[in-house]
C-alpha cells in the first residue's frame, strides 16, 4: 500500500513537473518571440535602448556598492576620504537618470517602427490575395487584435511588448548582480530575497493573464458600447436619432453594455483581490528578512555600516524585479498581438495558393469580348448558390442592362468579373482566355465600377475624382469636363477653392449630400473611361438621384462612354434604353435582349416593367390632382 501511495505521489509530481516545464516554455517562446520582432525597429534604434538599459541595470548595483562605501567612510568620521565615494555616486546617479529617459526616448521610437511594420505588414497580407475572401472570419479579428493601439489607457501592441521585454530582461540582470552582492554578505538572504521576488511576479502575472484574458472577451462589448454613444452623439445619425427621439434609447444600450462590461471586470478584480493571501505574505516575509538579517548582523559585529546601507540598497534593487511595471502590462497585453500576428501570417501561408504564372495583359484599343460559361457561385456557409450555370456574353462597346430582384446575383456576377471573388465552376473569358490566366492588376486597369456602396475617399473634389486612374497624369480639365456630365458643374461652381475643396465635414472642408456624391462616384467612372478603362460597371447609378436626373443620366453619362457599359439597376427606366437587357432569375439569365424585345416577349421583365410604370403613373397622376 506504501509503495502505490509512493508511486501515486511520484506521477503526480511528474505531471506537476511536466505542467512547469511546458509553462516555462511557453513563457520563453512568448519571449523570444517578442525579441524578434525589434529587428522591425532599425538596429540604431535597438542599440541605443540596449545601451540605455545595460547602464540602467548596472546603476542599481553600483551605487549599493558606492553608497555602502560612502557611509562606511561617514562613519569612519574621514570627510576627505568620502569625497571620492560621493562624487561616483553623484555620477551613478546622474548617468542612471540620463540613461532613463534616453531608454525612455529610444523605447518609444523603437515601439512605433515596430508597429508600423506590424501594420504595414497586415495590410500587405490583406491586399496580396487576388479576391477578398480571407478577409472574412478569423482574418479580420486577428488584424485588428495585432494592429491594436489599445482599447484602454494603455497600449497594447507589439511594438510596447517588445520594448517592454528588453526592459523587463535588463531589470532581471540588475536582480541578479544586486543578488551577487549581497551573497558576498550572506547568500542564503539573497536566494531567498531573488526566490519570493519571482514567486511574487509569477503569481502577479498569472493574474495579469487573467486580467488580459477577461479585457480580450470584452473587447466586443466595449465597441459595440463605443458604436452606440457615437449613434447617440455624433453627426452621423444625429437627425434621425433626434426626429425619432431615440436618444434615450442608444444610450441605454451603450449603458447596458458598458455597465455589464465593468460588472464582469469588477468581479475579474475582486476574485484577483481575494487570493493575494500569498502574494502578501510573501512580500512582508521577504521585506523583513532584508531589514532584520542585516541589522542583526550589525549589532552582533559581523557586518559594518557600510556593508548594512549595501545589503539594503542590493535588496531594494533585487525587490524590483517583482514590482510589476508598465512594461509587465506591455509584455502581457501587447504578447496576444504578437500571437495574433503570427496566426494571421500562418493561416495566410496555409490557405492563399501559390500563385499561377500569369499572362501579362496587352494594352488593347477597343473594349474586350467577355464570354461568361456555366458560372456557378455560392458564398461559404450560403446553402445554395447565388449563380448557377450562368451563361451570358458581353459584346465590346454595347450597353448591357442587368436587372433581377433583390438577390438574384446581379452584384456578385460583377465581383466575379473584377476577379474579386472565384466562381465555384465554369469560367470567364476574356477575349478567348480564362480570367485566371491574366495578370489580375492588369486586367482590373481595364475596368471601372461605381458600387452601391461608393468610396467616399477624405480628399479635395478633384482628388475624389481622378483616383480612378492613379497611374495617369491628373487632367484638370477632364475632372471638370466629367463633372459637369455627371451634374456637378453648379456644385462645384459654388465650393470655395472649387475643386481642391476638401470633402469632409470639418474645418475648411465642405460636405455633399447623397445624391452628390452618387454623382462624384459617377464622374471618377466617367474619368476612368477617358483614361483607358473599357469596361464600366454602373451598380445603381441612380439609387439617389430624383426622377428629372435619372432620366437626364443616359443621355449625360451611359452616351458619352465609348467602352462596354454595364448598367445594373431595380429603377428599370434607367435600362430601357440599353442595347439588350439581361434579366437574372433563380442564378441564371432568365431573359436577355431589348426593351422592345423583352417587352414582346411579356415575361419576367415585362411585367416588372409594367408594375413600375403602373406606379409612376399612379404618381404622376396624384401630383396633377394637387
Amino acid at each position: 500500500m506504501r509503495e502505490v501511495s509512493f508511486i501515486f505521489c511520484a506521477e503526480k509530481s511528474a505531471v506537476a513537473a511536466r505542467a512547469l516545464l511546458g509553462s516555462v516554455a511557453n513563457v520563453l517562446t512568448d519571449r523570444g518571440r517578442l525579441l524578434r520582432r525589434l529587428a522591425d525597429a532599425g538596429p540604431g534604434t535597438v542599440a541605443g535602448l540596449v545601451l540605455c538599459q545595460v547602464l540602467v541595470s548596472a546603476a542599481a548595483p553600483c551605487s549599493a556598492l558606492v553608497t555602502g562605501a560612502v557611509v562606511q567612510r561617514l562613519g569612519d568620521g574621514t570627510l576627505s576620504r568620502t569625497l571620492p565615494p560621493l562624487v561616483w555616486l553623484a555620477i551613478v546617479l546622474i548617468v542612471q537618470q540620463v540613461a532613463a529617459t534616453l531608454a525612455e526616448h529610444f523605447g518609444t521610437t523603437a515601439a512605433r517602427q515596430i508597429d508600423g511594420e506590424v501594420r504595414l505588414r497586415i495590410r500587405e497580407m490583406a491586399l496580396a490575395p487576388d479576391g477578398v475572401h480571407h478577409l472574412a472570419g478569423g482574418f479580420r479579428a486577428d488584424a485588428i487584435r495585432a494592429g491594436d493601439l489599445g482599447i484602454t489607457w494603455r497600449v497594447r501592441s507589439a511594438g510596447t511588448a517588445a520594448t517592454g521585454q528588453v526592459v523587463l530582461a535588463f531589470r532581471m540582470v540588475a536582480a541578479i548582480f544586486a543578488t551577487i552582492i549581497l551573497g558576498t554578505y550572506s547568500w542564503l538572504l539573497a536566494l531567498f530575497l531573488l526566490a519570493t521576488s519571482l514567486t511574487v511576479r509569477a503569481i502577479v502575472r498569472r493574474h495579469l493573464l487573467y486580467m488580459a484574458r477577461v479585457g480580450d472577451e470584452a473587447a466586443d462589448s466595449q465597441r459595440q458600447a463605443d458604436y452606440w454613444a457615437e449613434l447617440a452623439s455624433g453627426p452621423a445619425a444625429a437627425k434621425e436619432v433626434r426626429v425619432f427621439g431615440l436618444a434615450g434609447w442608444a444610450l441605454g444600450k451603450r449603458w447596458k453594455l458598458h455597465h455589464a462590461w465593468v460588472e464582469n471586470n469588477t468581479r475579474a478584480r475582486l476574485s484577483i483581490l481575494r487570493r493575494q493571501g500569498t502574494t502578501v505574505a510573501l512580500v512582508v516575509a521577504s521585506a523583513l528578512a532584508a531589514l532584520l538579517v542585516p541589522t542583526l548582523a550589525m549589532r552582533s559585529g559581523n557586518l559594518s555600516t557600510g556593508g548594512l546601507a549595501t545589503c539594503l540598497i542590493a535588496a531594494f534593487a533585487i525587490f524590483q524585479i517583482g514590482s510589476m511595471g508598465y512594461e509587465a502590462f506591455d509584455i502581457e497585453y501587447g504578447a496576444e498581438a504578437v500571437r495574433a500576428l503570427d496566426r494571421m501570417e500562418s493561416r495566410y501561408r496555409a490557405t492563399v495558393p501559390p500563385a499561377s504564372p500569369a499572362v501579362a495583359a496587352q494594352a488593347a484599343a477597343t473594349p474586350p469580348v467577355i464570354a461568361i460559361r456555366d458560372l456557378t457561385f455560392r458564398y461559404p456557409g450560403a446553402a445554395a448558390p447565388v449563380l448557377h450555370d450562368l451563361t451570358l456574353d458581353i459584346r465590346p462597346g454595347e450597353v448591357l442592362g442587368l436587372v433581377g430582384v433583390n438577390g438574384a446575383g446581379k452584384s456578385t456576377l460583377m465581383r466575379l468579373l473584377a476577379a474579386v471573388h472565384q466562381p465555384e465552376s465554369g469560367s470567364i473569358l476574356v477575349d478567348g482566355k480564362p480570367l485566371p490566366e491574366l495578370d489580375t492588376a492588369q486586367w482590373r486597369r481595364r475596368l471601372a465600377f461605381v458600387l452601391q456602396e461608393f468610396v467616399r475617399y477624405p480628399g479635395t473634389l478633384g482628388d475624389n475624382v481622378s483616383l480612378a486612374a492613379p497611374d495617369h497624369t491628373v487632367d484638370q480639365a477632364d475632372i471638370e469636363d466629367v463633372l459637369a456630365l455627371a451634374g456637378l458643374s453648379d456644385k462645384t461652381a459654388s465650393l470655395p477653392q472649387g475643386i481642391e475643396t476638401p470633402l469632409w465635414a470639418g474645418a475648411g472642408g465642405a460636405d455633399l449630400s447623397g445624391g452628390q456624391w452618387q454623382r462624384v462616384a459617377v464622374a471618377r467612372a466617367l474619368y476612368a473611361a477617358r483614361h483607358g478603362r473599357q469596361v464600366i460597371v454602373l451598380d445603381e447609378p441612380t439609387a439617389q438621384l430624383d426622377v428629372a436626373a435619372e432620366v437626364d443620366f443616359y443621355d449625360r453619362v451611359v452616351t458619352s462612354v465609348a467602352s462596354t457599359v454595364i448598367l445594373i439597376s431595380h429603377r428599370l427606366a434607367t435600362v430601357r434604353r440599353a442595347d439588350r437587357i439581361a434579366v437574372l432569375r433563380d442564378g441564371r439569365v432568365g431573359e436577355c435582349g431589348s426593351h422592345t424585345e423583352l417587352m414582346a416577349l411579356d415575361g419576367e421583365y415585362a411585367r416588372l416593367f409594367r408594375l413600375q410604370a403602373g406606379r409612376f403613373d399612379e404618381q404622376s397622376h396624384a401630383g396633377a390632382e394637387k
